[in-house]
């Protein structure tokens, strides 16, 4: 039964045959044109590729454009006046750190045993907000004991102020200000500002454990003030 299923004759709508294929159109002068042009060669994808040179860019404009340049370290030999952070305007502040004759001398972080715990602003204890008063107090106190000590607070406000504001020139390129806003290393750079202003907050007060207080964003409790 099964044999004579295949051979029955297939049905008069069935093709019986493949047809042949119909012969292509030639093709268009254009094309054969493109294809007699000879390729252009790729490199290779491990070949290294000639760096972009630096682009200007203004100071203070935003855009992804800044967000991807290369920022040079700042000139240390050149420290002009800053501006304002928005209109780019000059601003009536010297906020050039002062200068050392010892060079400069390689950070090491310090062992740490355990991290430190930062409390929420609206959650501090009685002593935590204690011990930040005192630690503000005494910063505040170098100004008018000190001027030119780098743990007081005008100084530590002016580190701030010549890297974001403009202060310093990129080195090797004159003209070309030095602001960490609008740029990758914005992140980086306030990490760190942060991390010596809280040891320097706990050095004055003789408090290794101390540790700054933050803004708790996420709980409407921390919002307000």
């Amino acid at each position: 039964m099964h044999s004579s299923l295949h051979h029955q004759t297939p049905p008069p709508h069935f093709p019986t045959s493949v047809p042949k294929h119909k012969a292509e159109p030639p093709l268009s002068r254009l094309m054969q044109r493109r294809l007699r042009r000879p390729t252009k060669s790729r490199p290779p994808q491990h070949a290294a590729r000639p760096r972009r040179p630096l682009r200007r860019i203004q100071p203070h404009s935003p855009g992804p454009r800044r967000l991807r340049q290369t920022i040079q370290p700042p000139d240390f030999k050149k420290c002009g006046v800053a501006r304002e952070f928005n209109t780019g305007d000059l601003l009536d502040i010297n906020c050039c750190p002062p200068v050392s004759d010892s060079g400069f001398v390689d950070y090491k972080l310090p062992r740490v045993s355990s991290p430190r715990s930062r409390p929420a602003a609206y959650n501090m204890s009685p002593e935590q907000l204690r011990k930040y008063e005192e630690a503000m107090r005494r910063m505040r106190a170098l100004d008018k004991t000190d001027p030119d000590d780098p743990r007081g607070f005008t100084q530590q406000a002016n580190i701030h102020c010549a890297y974001c504001n403009g202060a310093h020139d990129q080195l090797g390129y004159p003209g070309l200000d030095l602001s960490v806003h609008y740029s990758w290393i914005f992140f980086p750079f306030h990490r760190w500002y942060l991390y010596f202003f809280e040891r320097i907050l706990g050095s004055l007060i003789d408090d290794p454990d101390f540790a700054l207080p933050y803004w708790n964003w996420d709980n409407d409790t921390g919002i307000s003030i």
